[in-house]
């Protein structure tokens, strides 16, 4: 019955020149989908996924943390019957730390593995993240036009932008310049090289409303 569905589902011209990825996948959906209608599917609980989402600590991390806790009973027993108490602290110690290096280690394994499962993700489907940056718009503004541009004039200018400010008298000023400033601006051809050296993202975007002014 699959053999029939791949036939009827594939065209021979698909299986030879198609490309091999899409072959895979409409092949692996074809398989997928038959063995579906003819055998069924199990739904897995959520319970169920739980338990196979827990995983067991490493051995060595559990046998440390029981030494730990032997350790610390040692401890309270010496301290409460006497005994050398600066040994038992030392090992008790001892205990924490080696504990304590390796549960660092293990959730530092972890962050790898799963920064090299993140990266698998993103080189398979780069689109997945790129949806990430630029997340959807909900809503629409609930003003007009006209309100948008009186407030973002009224918002982003200096009414006092020619103010001269005077020096105090006290403070030092910088020496004269040696060249006079050239007033005149560029040619054509001197401006338009300019422009063209500029980067993409030196140029100013429509819907900002800063650059725009």
């Amino acid at each position: 019955m699959i053999e029939t569905a791949i036939v009827m589902g594939m065209p021979i011209a698909e299986l030879r020149h198609g490309k091999a990825d899409d072959v895979l996948r409409r092949f692996t959906d074809i398989v997928y989908e038959t063995a579906a209608k003819v055998c069924g599917t199990v739904t897995v609980s959520k319970k169920d996924k739980k338990k196979c989402d827990v995983k067991r600590q490493p051995a060595m991390l559990s046998k440390l943390k029981v030494l730990k806790q032997d350790a610390r009973r040692e401890l309270r027993r010496i301290k409460r019957q006497g005994g050398d108490v600066i040994s038992a602290h030392k090992l008790f110690m001892r205990a924490v730390r080696a504990h304590h290096d390796l549960v660092k280690l293990v959730s530092t394994n972890k962050q790898v593995k799963k920064d090299v499962q993140e990266r698998r993700r993103f080189l398979q489907d780069p689109h997945v993240y790129a949806k990430l940056l630029n997340p959807p718009v909900s809503g629409k503004p609930q003003f007009s036009k006209e309100v948008a541009d009186v407030y973002f004039k009224d918002t982003y200018r200096d009414p006092n932008r020619s103010f001269d400010y005077v020096p105090m008298a006290d403070f030092p000023r910088p020496p004269l310049p040696n060249h006079a400033f050239d007033v005149d601006f560029a040619s054509f051809e001197e401006f338009s090289d300019i422009c063209r050296s500029r980067s993409n993202g030196s140029a100013p975007i429509k819907w900002n409303p800063v650059l725009a002014l």
